[in-house]
């Protein structure tokens, strides 16, 4: 068994093309683990005490060793693969996932999902942070976003989840999705007694034909009605831009501190409310520096680390 065991895995072809079969199931086995440690301890314990191998000794423990080792290579073997992941960036990180079933997910900076696929279902869990999908078509098995204010359901589209905080963004581009406005967890009994929210579904549908998408604003309480949306404010940031349209300043340096590693303060309040517009790099030390020259901010570090921005002339 081992020799067979050690032709397969060593052969390159059967390596390529079954190594993320033997790393799930490894990595699923913690009764592997626990039986390869009993396994060497026990040798260890053998080798430590300086017996010898007698006749009887052969007789009695070789077939305990062979029939641990049966019992391994058959829980590799027939031992379903989890199939459960967790992916991140890092703040000012971006990352490319390409999925079991063929689907593609673009993680933006700080952004955490889970991903959990079986045979029935296809769920990823947006954890934190800002994940555009796109989505192989299986009509069988639906495609499930989940965030903690609800989820989006899809079959083969491209959209895009932004978990503000507050408030979450569901981003169609092309295709069609429906969103959810409970959180997935939630069951029946518990949203009856919640009566104040209420329980909504909408389906958004986009054109692919234009650059026209959809977005709508998921609540803890609401789901916000469906705008139009240019797809390329939706998809800007994996070209490393941030494009704003009529924003303030507040809701831009906002922005630009989720690629920030250090916190930036806007010291005079009142300068938050000022309406800009522009397209600026993710890139946060470049982006900070546009807004400076231009408001005539002086950048200065305090104590905690944090970039405080002081207008030069008071």
């Amino acid at each position: 068994f081992m020799q067979q065991t050690q032709a397969f895995t060593s052969d390159p072809l059967c390596k390529e093309k079954y190594k993320h079969l033997a790393s799930e199931k490894i990595a699923a086995g913690q009764p592997i683990q626990k039986a390869l440690a009993m396994l060497k301890q026990f040798f260890q314990k053998r080798v430590q005490a300086g017996q010898k191998a007698s006749f009887k000794s052969r007789v009695f423990y070789g077939p305990i060793a062979l029939s641990m080792l049966l019992f391994l290579g058959a829980y590799i073997v027939f031992q379903p693969a989890r199939r459960d992941y967790t992916y991140h960036t890092e703040i000012g990180e971006q990352k490319t996932v390409v999925l079991a079933d063929g689907s593609t997910v673009k993680l933006n900076t700080n952004t955490r999902i889970t991903v959990d696929f079986s045979e029935q279902n296809r769920s990823v869990i947006l954890d934190q942070g800002q994940a555009y999908f796109i989505v192989a078509k299986e009509r069988e098995r639906p495609f499930m976003v989940h965030f903690d204010k609800g989820q989006v359901i899809a079959v083969g589209t491209e959209f895009e989840v932004y978990n503000k905080g507050p408030e979450v963004l569901v981003s169609l581009v092309e295709g069609k999705v429906r969103v959810l406005g409970l959180p997935a967890h939630q069951t029946a009994s518990q949203a009856a007694q919640k009566a104040h929210v209420e329980q909504r579904d909408i389906v958004m549908v986009a054109d692919s034909d234009t650059d026209i998408g959809a977005q709508i604003s998921v609540s803890a309480k609401t789901l916000s009605s469906v705008i139009e949306m240019d797809n390329s404010l939706i998809i800007a940031w994996q070209d490393k831009k941030m494009i704003f349209r009529d924003k303030t300043l507040g809701y831009v340096i906002a922005e630009i501190n989720r690629y920030s590693p250090r916190r930036i303060i806007l010291e005079q309040a009142e300068m938050a409310n000022t309406v800009i517009s522009g397209i600026f790099p993710t890139q946060s030390d470049e982006a900070l520096e546009i807004i400076s020259n231009y408001f005539d901010l002086t950048q200065t570090v305090n104590t905690k680390g944090e970039i405080i921005l002081t207008p030069s002339i008071l």
